[in-house]
């Protein structure tokens, strides 16, 4: 009997491995048969791609890979004073049975869930340096960031430890259930808020589903604390004084956070009011910086009407709120312009003696077709007498 669990312990421990296996062996043979002949070129298997798939594979089933991995570890006390295993309580923790459950259980901890964790971690500090070679890394990576919006590329890695920290929730002193029920709603709590300050997901409904599901494991999860019985009164104390270490901590980190905020504050107004020339370098800095982002945008005419639906198309939704939020705010700018213009014009009829306001009146250009699409120019820009290139 102890025999087929072992067996079955380590075919779970083993199962990633075969299946990535299986799934080179079969990219071989597609290759094979594509070099001679036998299948179309477009079936053909190529290695980045492959290798796409099984960090896809990995990241689908990680949870379960985890749990698999840790199961030697989740030992629970006995009335006697003994430990055994939760899925095998005929088998004592620490005993000899136990020992080739643990060796396949640390063994497929380090191969699976710290190496591909670091294998995941030096993908994401590779990646921007490898696609700007070619297609090749995007091919071979895009498993890590085609799901997280540009800014966000690197959140696969975040999700992936979040995971990792969830399934250690059943390791956790398992005599004590509240200690992993306050663990998990924790963790849960804690990525909740990352989730609704960086907002990562690339559609706005997997963001919202994946703030739902936080949301409702926190409430879940604390909830179910009345409903728990401990009999040991030693634990409970110890819970008791667990949480209210948790509760002054969470008190001292918000005071901190509050004071911190007023006083960085503060300190920018006095570095400003000593140091004005330092401020207004800085002003300045900033300020060329957006304008040469703003005239890096105005150069989008030069695109022809196919490259430039083509780029509006590839736009994911946050790109493509922001640009309708940056047309209305530039609409808004011209109606304001042109309504300046026409209160200036009444001025100067009115009394032909005083001098108009001054206003920033963007002048109605000339449309340039290209391709069938219209472009508006952009005002000339540049010093009196000179011509500006476009």
């Amino acid at each position: 009997c102890v025999f087929g669990d072992t067996t079955t312990f380590v075919g779970r421990i083993l199962l990633p491995t075969f299946l990535l296996g299986w799934l080179a062996l079969f990219a071989l043979a597609t290759q094979a048969a594509g070099s001679s002949g036998v299948v179309k070129e477009s079936l053909v298997m190529v290695w980045p791609k492959v290798r796409n798939t099984m960090g896809q594979m990995f990241q689908a089933f990680y949870i379960a890979i985890a749990m698999s991995c840790i199961l030697a570890l989740q030992c629970y006390n006995s009335p006697n004073g003994t430990s055994s295993l939760a899925q095998h309580p005929y088998i004592l923790c620490g005993s000899s049975d136990h020992t080739p459950f643990l060796a396949f259980s640390i063994l497929g901890m380090v191969v699976y869930l710290f190496g591909f964790g670091a294998f995941y971690i030096t993908a994401c500090v590779v990646i921007p340096g490898r696609s700007q070679r070619g297609l090749v890394a995007i091919q071979a990576y895009r498993f890590i960031f085609f799901r997280f919006r540009p800014e966000f590329w690197y959140w696969g890695s975040v999700f992936l430890f979040r995971n990792l920290l969830l399934t250690l929730a059943s390791v956790l002193n398992p005599g004590n259930p509240y200690t992993g029920i306050i663990y998990l709603g924790l963790v849960a709590l804690g990525f909740l808020v990352a989730q609704c300050v960086c907002w990562p997901w690339r559609s706005n409904l997997l963001n919202t589903l994946d703030t739902v599901i936080l949301a409702a494991m926190v409430a879940i999860v604390f909830s179910t604390l009345p409903f728990v019985e401990v009999t040991d009164v030693d634990s409970l104390e110890s819970t008791r004084d667990a949480l209210l270490g948790i509760m002054v901590a969470v008190f001292v980190i918000a005071v901190m956070t509050v004071v911190g905020s007023i006083l960085g504050n503060m300190a920018c107004k006095v570095r400003e009011v000593r140091d004005p020339d330092g401020h207004a370098q800085r002003k300045e800095t900033k300020t060329k910086t957006l304008s040469k982002a703003w005239s890096e945008l105005l150069n989008c005419y030069r695109l022809d009407s196919a490259r430039q639906m083509q780029f509006l198309t590839n736009l994911g939704a946050f790109d493509r709120a922001a640009v309708m939020k940056l047309a209305g705010v530039v609409d808004l700018e011209l109606s304001r312009s042109e309504k300046g213009s026409k209160r200036s014009s009444r001025r100067v009829a009115m009394n032909p003696q005083a001098q108009p306001a001054e206003a920033f009146v963007v002048k109605k250009e000339p449309v340039e077709a290209t391709g069938g699409f219209q472009h508006p120019l952009p005002p000339p820009v540049g010093p009196p007498g000179q011509v500006p290139v476009r």
